[in-house]
């Protein structure tokens, strides 16, 4: 710019150059100020423009409704198979090993409380086989919480009924079952399911969408095994309020959850045949048979009450067995557990309740190595109460643990490779200290010490005195030397971002 002012168009006694202004235009003489509106001209298009809003609205709801309505005309309903079917049977193929870390702590919990608690199904089966736990608990898992939301609520208005049957395993546990849509009182057969699947429409999207394999599908539209029987025999015994619209999901997942209770049962046991049973009970039951394991699974209600073996008498407990079971339920809570506890032992601490939601698996005395040592509980009749049991009927081998095993249990495991880190660590340690005395050692010792300085000077850190640094080796020291147990140890949860756990902690992670 300095350049041009002294030497550029501006100098003295030179003509400045013509500039063209290609394709501008400035003097526009057409150009006009738009004419004001009137308040009611105004108006008047504004009501025009919000009525062909309001037309072009209405055409695209009406346009989505019919292409709505076509995709479920052309919508093909398909019998229903579960996914759930494939977990536990790849479950059963796996093996705890000996001495399992979590496996240990839990029996080692379990036997200074009296019960084993774990967290999935899966775990039932090495836990089931120890001979000294008679009562497990399976925590309440979140698949299960709308079901029992779902009977909480309308527990009070519910009409009492106890059905029950008896199913071969595995095949009467994994049924072939009409579509979720059907109404529970026009449920059709299985031979009207299987030519259902005879169509192609069916079979291509059953094949689509299932997780089974091509021929095993293919299998199922033919074999005369999988019926649906507990579906067939909950319908046909169930109140007719029940068989309502209003009930229809509630009592497909109810159906469900009877089936997930036999496979953990079948998984664990490796049962051949089970009883099942739904009850919705009040101050009237009938009684459970002797059964050597039982599964009690809670809807909704009364809990389920039991006293750890520690706190038992067993000789109060035999007396008590001349009670009928109905003068045993009417029992208050504390009087009946004062009636079987030990001397000296605090009635309203010793007995336990099981809430709804969590599952409860018991051994008697007919178990196994449990002659004199079976779980001591009731299901007290202070009100309404539904839930699902299930009975071990007949087993191929009831898995039992022998007192070496269970032994074995409790000591540590340390695979046998393990052993021969102890010679590698020596031979190491040995290594590093002659390391530590060579020249290179101490001068790369000595250039960290200098780089330090320099990085520090340079962020204007100041230098750790004497007292923070013993602080803070204090604070390490205490985490070191703190003891935790295997519940307060910090964990890491991995949780699917699907279900409503998972969807507020992985807002709270984000």
């Amino acid at each position: 710019a300095a350049a041009l002012c002294f030497t550029g168009p501006c100098a003295q006694g030179r003509e400045l150059p013509k500039t063209s202004m290609h394709g501008l235009k400035f003097d526009v003489s057409d150009l006009a100020a738009p004419k004001r509106r009137s308040r009611k001209q105004k108006e008047l298009e504004e009501e025009e423009e919000r009525r062909q809003m309001e037309q072009e609205e209405a055409e695209k709801k009406e346009r989505i409704m019919q292409e709505v309505l076509a995709e479920q005309e052309e919508e093909v309903s398909t019998p229903a198979l579960y996914g759930q079917v494939h977990a536990f049977k790849r479950l059963m193929r796996q093996e705890w090993a000996p001495g399992h870390l979590v496996l240990r702590r839990w029996l080692k919990k379990g036997k200074a409380q009296g019960f084993v608690t774990v967290p999935f199904s899966s775990a039932l089966r090495p836990v089931v086989a120890d001979p000294d736990v008679n009562i497990c608990i399976v925590s309440r898992r979140e698949r299960s919480d709308k079901r029992i939301k779902g009977w909480q609520e309308k527990l009070e208005e519910l009409p009492l009924f106890d059905i029950s049957g008896v199913v071969e395993t595995p095949v009467d546990i994994d049924p072939l079952e009409p579509d979720w849509e059907t109404p529970l009182d026009q449920l059709p057969s299985h031979k009207e399911l299987q030519n259902q699947m005879e169509d192609k429409k069916v079979m291509d999207k059953m094949l689509s969408s299932s997780l089974r394999s091509d021929e095993e599908i293919r299998e199922r539209a033919i074999s005369e095994a999988g019926e649906a029987k507990v579906l067939q025999e909950l319908t046909q015994q169930l109140p007719p309020r029940l068989l309502t619209e209003e009930y229809r999901e509630l009592i497909r997942k109810t159906v469900v959850e009877v089936l997930m209770v036999m496979w953990s049962m079948h998984a664990s046991t490796g049962s051949t045949k089970l009883r099942w049973r739904l009850a919705c009970t009040d101050q009237q039951e009938a009684p459970s048979p002797e059964t050597s394991l039982r599964s009690i699974f809670l809807l909704a209600g009364e809990p389920l009450e039991f006293i750890p073996k520690q706190f038992v008498d067993r000789a109060k407990f035999s007396a008590e067995q001349l009670l009928s079971p109905e003068q045993i339920r009417r029992m208050d809570s504390e009087a009946w557990a004062g009636s079987l506890t030990k001397k000296g032992t605090n009635a309203s601490e010793a007995f336990k309740q099981v809430p709804p939601g969590w599952m409860t698996v018991l051994k008697g005395d007919s178990w196994p190595n449990m002659k004199g040592k079976g779980a001591v509980y009731r299901l007290p009749q202070f009100g309404k109460r539904v839930y699902i049991e299930v009975d071990l009927l007949e087993a191929p081998a009831i898995p039992a643990a022998t007192p070496k095993a269970s032994e074995q249990v409790e000591q540590e495991y340390r695979p046998s490779f393990l052993q021969s880190l102890g010679p590698l660590a020596g031979i190491a340690a040995f290594i590093l200290g002659l390391a530590s005395k060579t020249f290179i050692f101490k001068a790369g010792q000595q250039r960290r010490m200098e780089l330090e300085q320099t990085l520090r000077a340079l962020q204007r850190r100041p230098e750790e005195t004497i007292e923070d640094e013993t602080a803070r080796l204090q604070g390490f020291e205490q985490k070191l030397w703190t003891d935790l147990e295997p519940d307060e140890a910090p964990v890491v949860l991995v949780v699917g971002s699907e279900t409503e756990t998972g969807q507020v902690v992985l807002r709270k992670l984000i």
